[in-house]
């Protein structure tokens, strides 16, 4: 339940940021003002300067519900594989810490069978 929620906070937040970034090009018109006061603060940031730079001189279509969910599924997917990797970077780790937990509570010479088995020299 908890991934969901960080999930669906991730995925609402990104959305505002990139609703501020883009809302003058899509609806050819000033931001309103909660969208306003989020775009300020965005720009504040390293990358919202950089995303302001790049959506600045992108030409948004016509059809804009079209280029929007085009952009908001590259979005999610760019979310998406940040997240897959953070959680097999998470799993990998704790992995590891099973291991070497297992490992530590072997007895004397299991110990010695394993490092001679791992750390036998290359032939």
């Amino acid at each position: 339940m908890i991934p969901q929620f960080i999930g669906s906070f991730v995925l609402a937040s990104v959305v505002l940021v990139g609703g501020s970034l883009l809302w003058p090009k899509i609806m050819k018109q000033e931001r309103p003002e909660v969208l306003q006061a989020v775009h300020d603060k965005v720009v504040e940031t390293d990358i919202g300067k950089k995303a302001e730079e790049v959506l600045g001189t992108v030409d948004v279509p016509q059809n804009a519900g079209q280029a929007a969910a085009s952009l908001s599924s590259q979005v999610v997917s760019q979310v998406g594989s940040v997240i897959q990797k953070k959680t097999e970077e998470i799993v990998t780790h704790r992995v590891i810490e099973e291991v070497v937990k297992r490992f530590e509570t072997l007895p004397a010479q299991e110990k010695e069978e394993v490092k001679s088995v791992i750390c036998k020299p290359g032939q």
